[in-house]
């Protein structure tokens, strides 16, 4: 099978206090909600009596609109590789 896949919603960034390394470092955490969204193709094999193998590729897009770790927007390609596991009877 071959279909397309497609995601969006809220992700909040925690960004703590780098100059800290200790978990001390995480009572001043700023969050910073934003938008996150992917899209990509899917494609699975099924396997008789064996499940399904899952492959999904795709790209995917945040934009915090503050800087965040030296970046304020986060983008990149994706790779998710899985199984299922349906009931037969």
């Amino acid at each position: 099978q071959f279909g397309l896949f497609g995601g969006l919603g809220p992700i909040l960034a925690m960004n703590t206090a780098d100059t800290t390394k200790d978990w001390s470092r995480w009572r001043h955490a700023e969050y910073t909600p934003a938008i996150y969204s992917k899209l990509g193709l899917e494609f699975k094999i099924r396997q008789p009596r064996a499940g399904i193998y899952l492959f999904r590729i795709g790209y995917d897009f945040t934009d915090f609109g503050t800087e965040i770790d030296k970046q304020s927007i986060y983008q990149g390609v994706f790779l998710q590789v899985g199984m299922e596991f349906p009931r037969y009877k």
